[in-house]
């Protein structure tokens, strides 16, 4: 009799978590937001090899950089993200995974923390090659600067959450454009909506609503950071690692909810 080696839930997250880095190897995504930040990245040098004398001019094209740096590492995690359930159940290799077997919170897991960490790997990367070779005639905080990272971190995670649920409800289109707009402009149209139910009878619901819709923009420092603002207190700082990952919690919770209960 052939002994039948157990699969743990750490080992299954670990091979879970490498298919979808070889994924990403193997898809242009990836490549083509590295290109674009790369290319920030070169003008930057060129410029700063002529010569920038208005220390103005630097901020801003350091602001430029790490903001491309921000949506370029957001966009490739809602890519990788939204579309790992789906593709599994569509290509049908999630079956023998959950035949090991594996448990679905298990599979869901691993897929999530795969994607968090190829996001930060390539947000790490990206501010490297903005922050290195632009013009710093101003001070920047170097406290805050990690403080950003760090916020980033947790702001991919919640990103990678978020996008997993919405894949599990609507398809996979349908799910991107809803991560992106809650990403890139949730504060605004949540703000435009609020003004706009302003003394009607939806004004109330509408806010219960928008309460539970998280705002990406406390997590991104970097603006922050290149005004010359000092770095947060331990206490912000704490209170917007620990709000993002109670909302990353909250998702994948409900993601694992929804994934059980779902028919394969």
């Amino acid at each position: 009799m052939i002994a039948t080696i157990p699969v743990t839930p750490a080992r299954a997250m670990s091979l879970i978590g490498r298919g979808v880095f070889i994924e990403l190897l193997r898809r242009k995504d990836a490549y083509v937001l590295l290109v674009l930040v790369g290319l920030h990245a070169l003008a930057v040098l060129t410029v700063s090899i002529v010569g920038v004398q208005n220390p103005a001019t630097g901020t801003f094209l350091l602001n430029l950089g790490l903001t491309l740096t921000h949506f370029a590492s957001h966009l490739l995690v809602m890519l990788l993200a939204v579309r790992q359930i789906p593709a599994e159940i569509d290509g049908r290799t999630l079956y023998p995974l959950l035949a090991k077997p594996i448990e679905r919170r298990t599979f869901l897991l691993g897929k999530w923390s795969a994607c968090t960490a190829c996001g930060a790997g390539a947000l790490l990367l990206m501010v490297v090659l903005v922050w290195v070779p632009a013009p710093k005639l101003e001070a920047y905080s170097l406290g805050l600067l990690a403080q950003a990272l760090a916020l980033q971190t947790v702001s991919l995670g919640l990103v990678a959450a978020v996008s997993l649920l919405l894949s599990l409800l609507v398809p996979r289109g349908v799910a991107l454009v809803a991560v992106c707009l809650t990403v890139f402009l949730g504060d605004k149209v949540a703000s435009l909506s609020a003004a706009q139910a302003a003394d009607s009878p939806f004004e109330r619901p509408l806010r219960w609503l928008l309460a539970y819709v998280p705002d990406f923009s406390k997590l991104d420092l970097f603006t922050r950071l290149t005004d010359g603002i000092a770095p947060l207190s331990v206490a912000a700082f704490t209170g917007l690692a620990a709000w993002g990952a109670l909302c990353t919690a909250a998702a994948l919770a409900l993601s694992a909810h929804l994934f059980e209960r779902r028919a394969l």
